[in-house]
């Protein structure tokens, strides 16, 4: 078995991970597609497990692409993650997705004494999801106050709202060290789960956020989407107060 993990000083899945055949000293011990260029030896088959496969970068996913699309008949892939929304679509429609089951509010609690009932709340209940927030609080941070304030703002303040999250979508990107894109839809996925948890947030404000969501990873431009997605909230927000 190959185990790929987030490596470097960036915690990313890089190209070099999945093909690299000039292996330098700092370079991960194996590539993923060298490991399988060769059938087993002793076994079936030869498996690789991908640690938080979310936290591949753009070039290392469409690099394994072709393996996912063709792989070797003794070729295992399991790819795990706590940030399904992360992943390139082009990644997700060739797995097979397997929800796990997450521990109860209460264990959670116990394994994690620091986490505050926001967090625990947004993580919707996932250890590795946990982890990255309490790692990243300040970020969070931002982006649950962003969150808090948003429903009580005037629709002329849509534009102002929109470059508020626009700079907390740059603030994961630069956080995490993952491309513009996968930080964008990173920001979009916690407001949603934020609103989706809101007893006094419209209940369409979410599936807005959603289709917001689903235009960034269709390569949307985040500023018309951002624009688009704020300027939608508020005035139905308008048109239901009749601010």
């Amino acid at each position: 078995m190959l185990n790929v993990v987030p490596w470097g000083k960036s915690s990313i899945i890089t190209v070099k991970t999945i093909v690299n055949d000039v292996i330098k000293d700092e370079d991960p011990p194996l590539p993923l597609l060298k490991f399988f260029r060769t059938p087993p030896l002793f076994s079936r088959h030869k498996v690789a497990l991908l640690h938080d496969a979310h936290r591949m970068n753009y070039i290392a996913a469409n690099a394994l692409l072709k393996t996912l699309e063709e792989p070797h008949s003794h070729a295992k892939l399991i790819l795990t993650t706590n940030s399904v929304g992360s992943l390139l679509p082009t990644i997700l429609s060739r797995c097979l997705a397997v929800a796990c089951e997450s521990p109860g509010v209460s264990e959670l609690q116990s394994a994690f004494p620091d986490a505050t009932q926001d967090e625990i709340r947004l993580s919707e209940g996932t250890p590795g999801r946990l982890t990255t927030m309490t790692q990243r609080r300040e970020v969070y941070l931002r982006l649950l106050e962003f969150a808090r304030r948003l429903p009580n703002r005037h629709v002329g303040e849509a534009l102002v709202a929109s470059e508020e999250f626009a700079s907390i979508a740059e603030a994961f990107q630069v956080n995490s060290e993952v491309n513009a894109r996968a930080a964008n839809a990173e920001a979009l996925d916690a407001l949603a789960t934020f609103f989706a948890r809101e007893p006094t947030a419209p209940p369409h404000w979410t599936h807005l956020i959603i289709n917001a969501h689903r235009r960034i990873l269709g390569n949307g431009g985040p500023s018309i989407v951002f624009d688009a997605l704020f300027t939608a909230m508020l005035a139905s927000a308008a048109t239901s107060t009749g601010r």
